[in-house]
């Protein structure tokens, strides 16, 4: 090999190595992921352990999705909701008369499912303690007891489906809650919900759809409520990370958070029909029309939340 091969030959090489050391580091994900939780701890809107209110009961749904409107992270307890790290939010509408989320432009997701996926540097460098998940409709089974279905006497333990609006204003076109769709094309409040039941294929003449509104605002688990407080109407459920999320700008690995929601007793109701722990309905109620126990609350009971990088 000549001189001047071996100059070229080590030219060559140094460029390659000025190359791959001047490579951009890969820029890491963060993935949020959510579990419903029907074991985790039953808490109240401050964080604190609950139970339930005499002349109620409730039970634990099977939750099969939920809308989620946005997530937000905090770096400490005296963070304002909203002035946080918004990582996304779902538009809004004034297609029903007023500005409202937009139902149709919601995330949905199932139980273990990745809900959202972001650069770690669009999150920035710091050190954050707290989530904050805007819940905005939720969609589950529950189980209840139908009376004086006409011809057919009465269902025990049957299984329906149950879904919820939980957004201070949802403007809704239509949207399907067990095998039926509802069409409505305009705003609903918070607390708005539609139950669908499903008893057995013989009987299925007596289904029908109920349309309600809870009787009071759905619980929003927030442990800080006594420094950073929710505004009227909010959808925000707040959980602190096991231990903080801290992104110095150095990482390398994706990073999975995981956003657990406490389903323990969370749909609750009034008893009135009967004060037995089930959640009745009376096909023909004294008055002729069909009766069902008033829904108070469906908001979930608590977010855990912790990491693992992958």
């Amino acid at each position: 090999m000549t001189l001047e091969q071996k100059i070229s030959l080590l030219l060559l090489s140094f460029v390659v190595l000025l190359g791959s050391s001047c490579q951009k580091r890969p820029d890491p994900l963060v993935h949020f992921r959510v579990k419903f939780d029907p074991l985790q701890e039953r808490l109240n809107a401050n964080g604190l352990p609950s139970g339930i209110t005499a002349g109620r009961a409730a039970q634990t749904p099977l939750v099969n999705v939920i809308g989620v409107q946005q997530i937000e992270l905090a770096t400490g307890n005296l963070i304002a909701a909203g002035k946080g790290v918004i990582l996304f939010s779902t538009p809004t509408t004034i297609a029903g008369g007023e500005t409202a989320v937009d139902f149709g432009q919601l995330k949905l997701v199932k139980d273990g499912e990745i809900m959202f996926s972001i650069p770690m540097s669009q999150i920035g460098i710091g050190s954050y303690d707290w989530v904050r998940v805007a819940v905005a409709y939720q969609n589950f089974h529950v189980q209840f007891n139908m009376t004086n279905v006409p011809f057919s006497g009465s269902f025990n333990d049957e299984r329906g489906t149950f879904a919820t609006f939980l957004a201070s204003n949802n403007y809704i076109t239509k949207y399907r809650i067990g095998t039926k769709d509802e069409t409505v094309n305009a705003n609903r409040k918070q607390g708005y919900w539609s139950f669908e039941t499903k008893l057995a294929s013989a009987y299925s003449s007596n289904d029908r759809i109920y349309n309600g509104q809870a009787i009071e605002s759905p619980t929003m688990v927030n442990p800080l409520s006594q420094t950073s407080p929710l505004p009227t109407g909010s959808c925000l459920v707040t959980g602190r990370f096991d231990t903080p999320l801290s992104i110095t700008g150095k990482e390398t690995q994706d990073v999975t958070v995981t956003l657990s929601f406490s389903t323990n007793r969370s749909f609750e109701w009034e008893e009135s029909v009967t004060r037995n722990g089930k959640w009745d309905a009376d096909r023909q109620a004294n008055t002729g029309q069909p009766a069902i126990e008033r829904v108070v609350d469906a908001g979930f009971r608590g977010l855990r939340v912790w990491y693992e990088n992958r």
